[in-house]
């Protein structure tokens, strides 16, 4: 019995430890866990410690109070504000005490500036998550003393990142990971604003102006790999030495910016270890077609999103100038990732990928006009296993769909107007591991079909018009059955009305009184029925009656005959014979007789 207690006691002073905001903050969660033995588990054992204070409206007083009850043991603290519940307090020498800190993420906190040294005791620190506060300073000590530093992300600032000394990042030699998004910036980076970043992996400026001069700046980054100027106003041919000394650089992001294809070959053609390229949105990219632009780059990975290469005036114009356009920018490619999305096609096939067509195993062409899929789409895509086509205007599937689906192993067609689906798709889809078909127009699928989905690891299914009808018996024993794939929460019922937000997997009771009303109407068409045979029957009696009296009638009816007057005359004289003469009468047969009979009675 003891030994029952003393568990329950511990559990108890646990209990009450953390109620009292000693260990844990009431303000936050700790190690993200509700379970009480786990949490006493890292209690005991001095395991790494994780805070969430999440819910805003912190000053500095009470920020203070927080930080110093926050457990001995905290390695990360997240402190996030609402829009609606923002916080607002500074950065104070509270933070020196948490010298086993290793991520720290101060989001939403109105945070102007990082004060001085107060980092500098955080000599484990790893990752540090400053955006969306309003600093706009951080001074050349800063960030002494963190050479741990891996990640710093500032983006959603007010940082002057033009008017940034030189060596302001000086000292984070460990740094692999810096993105200044989205700060303020009108003239050029100071010279040399990046040196000591000579672990820099990752630099993200996007939204941030990138003006000429301020290629050079990226000379200090001989290990960068992955480089984001996503919407950084530029509209004009990077200079001739852009970007050569960044000989490791593989992942380049130029979005929505306004460079042509000729811009575009010059600059890449100077990187030996390019990648992957994102050149989505360039408004100017039709304007200067290259053939082969990217012929000599060892690319992977090409994004030409929202290009309007497939939109059109007539027919003609869409065949020789789009078409075109796209096959003489990939001629001479070998990619292996293509994404079209959103570039207004109607129709698509292979042959536009021209020397990538056998090479590619993921293309994307959502947000397109697609109406249909035929073997023209992934013609000779023999390496093609994902494919996405959502958000097009598809509404029905051929039943055989093209050879190359049955390699896919991702199917995206949420967002388009399928209302069915045939058993011999899945059937041809023998390789794929995730289906998506949310967002469409299906409202119910029968159980012979979902069977033949189990062997996906997932299927989306969610924002269709389901009915929870009695047809949803299948989709509901599916769900149940396949509830540990996150893939298929949030499958809600659409009809009838009241039912409509219901999730299907919890309509038991629905469910119940389907049946109910299944088996009294199995019994109404029981009855219906029985009855309908009863009339046929009697029916048929009421015929077999009559056929029979009118055969009877035809058997029994006298033959005909064609009488004379005198024939009328002798039997009127056969009436007249004497009584002597009665053996004569006898002899006569009975018909004659009844005749006899019944003129006897007329006179």
């Amino acid at each position: 019995m003891m030994m029952l207690l003393v568990p329950l006691l511990v559990i108890s002073i646990l209990k009450c430890t953390i109620s009292t905001g000693i260990v844990c903050p009431d303000q936050c969660t700790c190690n993200k866990s509700s379970n009480i033995e786990d949490y006493a588990n890292h209690f005991h054992s001095k395991q790494p410690v994780a805070v969430h204070c999440l819910l805003g409206g912190l000053k500095d007083k009470n920020f203070a109070k927080l930080v110093q009850r926050l457990p001995s043991g905290t390695t990360t603290l997240w402190v996030v504000g609402s829009e609606i519940n923002p916080n607002n307090f500074s950065m104070s020498e509270e933070f020196i005490r948490l010298n086993q800190l290793q991520h720290l993420h101060l989001i939403r906190c109105g945070l102007y500036s990082l004060g001085k040294r107060v980092l500098v005791k955080m000599k484990n620190l790893n990752t540090l998550h400053l955006e969306e506060n309003l600093i706009s300073h951080i001074g050349p000590d800063t960030f002494d003393n963190t050479e741990q530093l891996q990640k710093l992300v500032l983006r959603n600032n007010n940082l002057p990142l033009d008017a940034l000394p030189t060596g302001s990042f000086a000292y984070l030699k460990s740094l692999q990971i810096l993105d200044l998004s989205y700060n303020k910036k009108r003239g050029p980076f100071a010279a040399n604003i990046f040196s000591g970043l000579i672990n820099l992996r990752q630099l993200a400026l996007d939204g941030d102006l990138l003006m000429q001069q301020d290629w050079r700046a990226f000379d200090d980054l001989p290990n960068i790999e992955k480089l984001l100027l996503h919407n950084c106003e530029i509209s004009s041919s990077p200079p001739e030495y852009a970007l050569r000394k960044n000989i490791r650089l593989k992942h380049l992001d130029l979005s929505a910016n306004a460079l042509t294809s000729t811009d575009l070959g010059y600059l890449i053609g100077r990187l030996p270890a390019i990648e992957e390229l994102n050149i989505s949105k360039n408004r100017r990219l039709l304007t200067e077609l290259t053939a082969g632009a990217f012929a000599h780059a060892r690319l992977k990975s090409l994004n030409l999103a929202g290009n309007g290469l497939g939109q059109l005036t007539n027919a003609s114009s869409y065949q020789q100038q789009h078409h075109s356009a796209l096959m003489t920018l990939l001629n001479g490619s070998r990619l292996e990732q293509i994404n079209l999305c959103n570039n207004g096609f109607q129709q698509f096939q292979s042959s536009m990928l021209v020397s990538s067509q056998k090479t590619i195993s993921k293309l994307s062409l959502c947000g397109n006009q697609l109406r249909f899929v035929d073997d023209q789409m992934t013609k000779d895509m023999y390496k093609l296993n994902l494919l996405d086509l959502s958000d097009n205007r598809i509404e029905t599937l051929p039943i055989h769909l093209p050879s190359q689906f049955s390699n896919l192993v991702l199917l995206n067609l949420s967002g388009n107007a399928i209302s069915t689906l045939h058993p011999e798709h899945m059937h041809s889809l023998k390789k794929l591991k995730v289906l998506d078909i949310s967002r469409c127009k299906l409202t119910q699928l029968p159980g012979y079909m979902l069977d033949l989905t189990n062997s996906f690891d997932q299927i989306y299914l969610h924002d269709n018009p389901w009915s929870c009808r009695c047809e949803v018996g299948p989709l509901k024993k599916f769900l149940q059955k396949n509830k540990h794939k996150h893939s298929l929460r949030q499958v809600q019922c659409i009809t009838p009305k009241d039912m409509q937000g219901l999730s299907v997997i919890s309509i038991d009771e629905q469910n119940s009184n389907c049946i109910l009303g299944h088996a009294q109407q199995s019994t109404r068409l029981k009855s219906k029925s029985s009855l309908f045979v009863i009339i046929i029957g009697m029916t048929l009696i009421v015929l077999l009656v009559n056929v029979t009296i009118v055969i009877l009638c035809i058997y029994n009816r006298p033959n005909g005959t064609y009488r004379t007057h005198e024939e009328n005359d002798e039997r009127c004289h056969i009436l007249d014979l004497p009584v002597s003469q009665t053996a004569v009468v006898k002899s006569l047969s009975p018909k004659s007789k009844q005749l006899l009979s019944d003129n006897s009675v007329t006179l």
